[in-house]
Formats: structure tokens, C-alpha cells, sequence
């Protein structure tokens, strides 16, 4: 299964912490133009 978030930019490191990879390329939400997010993906047994 995969586990998927965004994360702002000043907290993908605690994603990855978590086993979460980040993946290079920032994504914008309508809205917050000022915030750089990131697509965190994680693969997990069920």
C-alpha cells in the first residue's frame, strides 16, 4: 500500500524521518503561492 501527504517545505524533513520520500519537484496549492509543498510517499506492508 502507498501512504501519501504534502508537506510544506519547512516540514518535509520530519516526513522523512518518518520513512517518507520526498519527491524533488515542489508542488503550489491554489491559494498559497508562498509556500513551496512537497509530494511525501511511503510504501507499506498490509
Amino acid at each position: 500500500m502507498l501512504l501519501w501527504c504534502t508537506a510544506r517545505e519547512s516540514a518535509y524533513p520530519f516526513y522523512e524521518m518518518l520513512g517518507f520520500n520526498r519527491d524533488p519537484k515542489p508542488i503550489s496549492m491554489q491559494g498559497r503561492d508562498d509556500m513551496r509543498f512537497y509530494l511525501m510517499q511511503r510504501q507499506i506492508e498490509c
